[in-house]
């Protein structure tokens, strides 16, 4: 299923109305973090025989809203007390029942709704469905409230009664028809900028990190499985997919740098070349790519001051390639790897605020970075340097978890298994805060049955599995497989599977179920809880795909699971393994690629490359194993429709190879796809702005006559611009032909480049409004033109918009026209003075000669037909 802007908005109104229904339910609170004392001796009224040091009188309120709703909309009810208290004490209203509100429907039925537990300041909330038409009745009971004694840190608070207090009946209405609230902001479909301003809720789909955060993804899975309802976000699979992020649905090239040197080498060397690989940002937040680089830097030695590169620590911005901070290493300078929301302590969450932390773990350290400035504004120690049954210990396997929690399996040593049975803890531990005491940050410390976590592991399930070939002789004639408990390392079960094991990471593991590779072409699937054979599927494609070459690794989203493989890419639904989909990357030309699909007939490109999934988008790049001399011509990057397997776009870049792990592409965040290309050029592929002109010839006519309308509609993205704009259908060839020298008309020169359509459109003076027509521009030049006969005498703005698409923002201009009186004679009169043509020069070479080199083209081939005769 493609995303279009249908869909788009579907989304939106989708999230607008999830939102307002978790508004209207009752919202866990937080767990207390009292320092000083506990808060769970309060009582309703003071036990038997107890005089308090102070009784107070109290005064509840209550609030609501809205005051008018429709029928099965929620209504919000706000309740306190005063006075407020110190900060030390709380209402835990889940014990005492303390504060209630009562709602009197229309029939005169009561509905009793005791409020979740409060702060210091006795505030609390709850909503409420309404079921009938009519007058209602609202009314806050506080049955009042003994603190105990308690000591804090600096004095004792002494024992406490709260006297009852309740408030009048309050009348609010519901009505037969639903009542709106503000309008849900549809998401942009053209260029926009951070920061996104706090009215565009809806917008939160497309704002997400790169990658994934590493608090609190938990509390977004309900969005997320709303939209998705058959999806696990957050699988632990290599991260392959990105759940709240945008992706580009168009091959426009946004932006360029070069960052290496790559390509063709020349010379001696011939037409060997070489492979360049510049990486990528480890972080993308905000707009903002946070990466290691290496730069020249003035240092002074031995008393001169000389330019050597040294590693830098830096900030720029994605679209622009603004540089907002360089910091060298030297000078503390760190670059953060993943990103995390810290929730802090509230216990309200109407107020709940989200802290973005920017950390890395390094060196056995944990450094959190300030995203605007890149100061170190944590550097806290996290390992002891031996053996403990405290801290987080050595050698540890740092898992990034949900709800702020890590994990490290601590190793005691042989001698505390001795003494205790147990060799292993795993500890559960917590990136947020700014302690420096390593032990403080544990959540808890258990014994773990095995020395590390499984290989592969379903998180939201609580399972794992491990593999292991089996083998004689070291060939391979099967494989074992063992189910584990995450959380206590526990074996669950073991099974052998005759088909041999492709490789240690070929598998994968979401929804409570495990997919096994085999040598054979065929991937397993088993119960993750039991070991229990589920499905198998089809055999991929002789030879290559049937004999399991290709990527190290899969991936899942939305159902699916993916594995690229030298015979193309497949997708299989996790229910029962049957293939979604299959699409092979056929070769452009023969006698370029040394694979076949025998599926397809002909030769295709290889698969060696992992692919990386977000938007309803599959993002995969040509590659094999280990690339030959000269490389292969036509590898490309690829968008395939998640769902259909359908091409989406396509550009002739091509990114690295590494032979231990499988690459993919770059981040994809903002709708955007950051991609470091084998030839030393980071392309990142997006919507970019574009400018429209107008201008009108002549700009005084007679009534009755004909004005020219004519214009530009160019792209403004820095890596191309002035250049024109043209159609979806004809970027991938546009940007082949602009960024990696291929022909204007593709290599077979059997391709045109289209442009865009323009509406224009006029109004007069009086504000009638006049619709001239749509007109499309020239793809290659970005001109276009249409005659208009105005009816009658008037002065008129002409308007041509470009509506904008997938590829480029909207734009638009105006100009303007007079007609005056109808001319009596026929003379030279040109009726005023018109505006200079604008000289349009060609951007790329002129139509004659493309004409007579297609013409050359054909004479050739024509030839060499008539040659070959025998």
């Amino acid at each position: 299923m493609k995303f279009e802007n249908k869909t788009k908005l579907f989304m939106a109104l989708s999230i607008a109305l999830l939102t307002s229904c978790i508004l209207m339910t009752n919202a866990p609170i937080q767990p207390a973090q009292a320092q000083n004392s506990a808060w769970l001796g309060e009582t309703r009224e003071p036990p038997a025989g107890v005089t308090p040091y102070w009784t107070q009188e109290s005064k509840a309120y209550i609030s609501f809203h809205p005051n008018v709703l429709g029928l099965g909309q929620g209504i919000i009810l706000n309740a306190w007390v005063s006075p407020s208290m110190d900060t030390n004490r709380r209402f835990m209203n889940n014990i005492t029942k303390a504060m209630m509100i009562t709602l009197t429907k229309p029939d005169g039925t009561k509905v009793e709704l005791y409020l979740p537990n409060a702060n210091s300041e006795a505030t609390s909330w709850t909503s409420y469905t309404v079921d009938q038409v009519g007058v209602w009745q609202a009314k806050f009971t506080f049955f009042g409230t003994y603190f105990p004694q308690q000591n804090i840190t600096g004095g004792v608070l002494r024992t406490l009664w709260l006297k009852p207090s309740e408030t009048a009946w309050y009348n609010f209405t519901v009505q037969a028809e639903a009542v709106s609230s503000w309008p849900p902001s549809a998401l942009p479909t053209g260029y926009w900028e951070w920061p996104v301003d706090f009215h565009n809720r809806e917008w939160w789909v497309m704002t997400g990190v790169w990658p994934g955060t590493a608090y609190d993804a938990g509390d977004y899975a309900d969005y997320f499985n709303t939209l998705y309802p058959d999806t696990n976000p957050y699988y632990n699979s290599g991260a392959m997919f990105e759940p709240f992020v945008t992706g580009p649905n168009s091959a426009h090239v946004m932006r360029t740098k070069t960052e290496a040197i790559g390509g063709l080498y020349g010379g001696a060397a011939g037409i060997t070349g070489q492979q360049a690989d510049s990486g990528y940002p480890s972080v993308v937040y905000h707009g903002r790519c946070y990466d290691t680089q290496t730069k020249l830097a003035t240092v002074l030695q031995n008393g001169t001051y000389r330019k050597i590169p040294v590693n830098v620590a830096t900030c720029y911005d994605l679209r622009t390639g603004e540089i907002y901070y360089d910091i060298a290493e030297a000078d503390g300078g760190v670059t953060p790897t993943y990103v995390g929301y810290d929730q802090g302590g509230s216990t309200q969450s109407d107020t709940q605020t989200f802290t973005p932390e920017l950390f890395t773990i390094s060196n056995n350290r944990l450094y959190k970075i300030n995203p605007y400035t890149g100061a170190v504004s944590t550097n806290v120690s996290l390992l002891y340097s031996g053996s403990t049954t405290t801290g987080l210990g050595t050698g540890a396997t740092y898992i990034s978890q949900v709800d702020e929690i890590w994990w490290t399996i601590q190793d005691l040593g042989a001698a505390a298994a001795n003494a205790t049975g147990g060799r292993y803890r795993l500890i559960n531990w917590t990136t947020v805060g700014t302690s420096t005491n390593s032990a403080s940050r544990i959540y808890s410390n258990t014994s773990y049955a095995t020395s590390s976590l499984p290989t592969t592991r379903d998180m939201n399930a609580g399972l794992g599995a491990s593999t292991i070939s089996n083998e004689v002789d070291s060939v391979r004639i099967g494989q074992n497989v063992t189910g584990y408990n995450l959380y206590t390392g526990q074996k669950l079960w073991s099974i052998n599977i005759s088909q041999p094991r492709y490789t240690s990471t070929g598998q994968i593991a979401d929804h409570g179920k495990l997919a096994v590779l085999s040598m054979y072409g065929t991937l397993v699937g088993l119960d993750l809880a039991t070991g229990a054979k589920l499905w198998e599927t089809q055999v991929m494609n002789y030879p290559f795909g049937a004999s399991a070459f290709g990527v190290y690794g899969m991936a899942s989203a939305y159902g699916l699971f993916f594995r690229p493989g030298y015979d193309g890419l497949w997708a299989f639904n996790w229910t029962d393994g049957s293939t979604a989909w299959y699409t092979s990357r056929m070769s452009k030309a023969p006698f370029e690629s040394t694979y076949t699909n025998y599926t397809g007939g002909s030769e295709s490109y290889p698969g060696q490359t992992q692919v990386r999934i977000a938007d309803g988008k599959v993002f995969i790049y040509d590659g094999e194993h280990s690339p030959q001399q000269p490389r292969t011509r036509g590898w490309s990057l690829y968008a395939f429709d998640v769902y259909t397997g359908k091409e989406i776009w396509e550009l002739a870049i091509n990114g690295a190879i590494m032979f231990s792990s499988p690459p993919s592409t770059g981040p994809i965040i903002d709708g955007y796809l950051y991609f470091p290309a084998t030839n030393g050029v980071t392309y990142i592929i997006g919507i970019g702005k574009s400018a429209t002109t107008a201008n009108a010839e002549p700009v005084v006519i007679s009534a009755g006559s004909t004005v020219l309308i004519k214009g530009t509609v160019l792209d403004q993205s820095p890596a191309q611009p002035g250049t024109p704009c043209v159609s979806k259908d004809s970027m991938t060839t546009q940007m082949n032909y602009l960024h990696l020298q291929y022909p204007i008309s593709g290599i077979w020169g059997n391709e045109t480049i289209n442009g865009v359509p323009v509406a224009l459109s006029a109004i007069g003076s009086d504000g009638t409004y006049y619709d001239i027509g749509t007109t499309t521009t020239n793809g290659y030049y970005g001109t276009f033109s249409m005659a208009w006969t105005p009816t009658k005498q008037d002065t008129y703005t002409i308007m041509a918009n470009f509506a904008g698409d997938e590829s480029y923002a909207a734009s638009g201009a105006a100009t303007s026209v007079t007609v005056g009186p109808k001319a009596e004679t026929s003379n030279n009169n040109t009726g005023g003075s018109a505006t200079p043509a604008t000289d349009f020069t060609p951007l790329y070479y002129s139509v004659a000669a493309a004409a007579i080199a297609i013409i050359l083209a054909v004479a050739i081939v024509g030839l060499l037909l008539y040659r070959k005769r025998p």
